[in-house]
């Protein structure tokens, strides 16, 4: 063999050599790194976090068409959807029974409100995170939420048929 070729072969099985360790470290990390994941996974809080940042925007509700759709109080809509905040004040928002707030909002006019309501405002939603809830619901919440401060009526609701009306037949 020649000088030539002697290193030739050195350096080719330098090269091989090299090649060769580096993907034994390859394999191992990969190891490695597929351990991790697979200890995190089968944590159940990890699992319950991603479903939750992972499950669908909208629900679908079912049952009877006639609950889903029937007329709701102010005080009810403000109990389901408003009360978790607005009881406490958290998000900023000002607190049922506040007048000093209350009074500071109504200033502003009731379009103002009403827009604020309907479309958010800083950290609350808009319609209170519930997009169910009609222009007039929302109305009626934002009127049981300031008979809290002793104003009554603030937005003038359409009546519903036969409401107000007296009836001739006795």
């Amino acid at each position: 063999m020649s000088g030539s070729d002697s290193s030739f072969t050195k350096s080719f099985i330098t090269v091989l050599v090299v090649l060769g360790l580096v993907f034994v470290l390859l394999v191992v990390l990969s190891r490695l790194v597929t351990m991790k994941t697979a200890d995190v996974s089968a944590d159940p809080m990890v699992r319950t976090a991603v479903l939750e940042r992972i499950k669908p925007m909208g629900q679908v509700k079912s049952g009877n068409l006639a609950e889903l759709f029937r007329e709701r109080s102010g005080a009810e809509i403000y109990g389901n959807v408003c009360a978790s905040c607005h009881d406490t004040g958290s998000r900023g928002s000002p607190k049922k029974g506040d007048n000093a707030e209350w009074q500071k909002r109504m200033a502003q006019g009731q379009e103002l409100m009403l827009q604020h309501a309907l479309q958010g405002y800083n950290k609350m939603p808009a319609r209170g995170g519930d997009d169910s809830l009609s222009d007039d619901d929302v109305k009626k919440a934002i009127n049981h939420l300031l008979e809290s401060v002793g104003v009554k009526d603030y937005f003038v609701l359409p009546k519903k048929e036969g409401e107000g009306e007296q009836t001739a037949a006795k």
